[in-house]
């Protein structure tokens, strides 16, 4: 996972407004207006549960591991869901965004 910004389709690097995985602190980190969070419950969060974990509790950085849902909005206010598949020297991720 390189840096890439969610608002735009395909998902591309633009200056300002990203997230990318930062493997040396097994984080993930926003730049911009941007929030993500871990989603802490069991099963698949929606569209509507994300927003509302992002609401509760979103910050601009969110540790991760293999097998994490990361719910978040992106500066434009679109919901996001990453689910990691992968981590170490590359990170791969699934990646739904949600139209606002």
């Amino acid at each position: 996972m390189g840096k890439f910004n969610l608002d735009i389709n395909p998902p591309i690097y633009t200056d300002g407004e990203y997230i990318q995985a930062v493997s040396l602190r097994g984080t993930l980190d926003v730049t911009g207006t941007a929030r993500l969070t871990t989603w802490k419950t069991s099963g698949q969060p929606g569209r509507v549960e994300c927003a509302s974990a992002v609401d509760a509790d979103g910050a601009k950085s969110t540790y991760y591991a293999k097998g994490n849902q990361i719910c978040g909005r992106t500066a434009e206010g679109r919901t996001f869901l990453l689910h990691i598949n992968s981590t170490g020297n590359t990170v791969r991720t699934q990646v739904t965004v949600w139209n606002k």
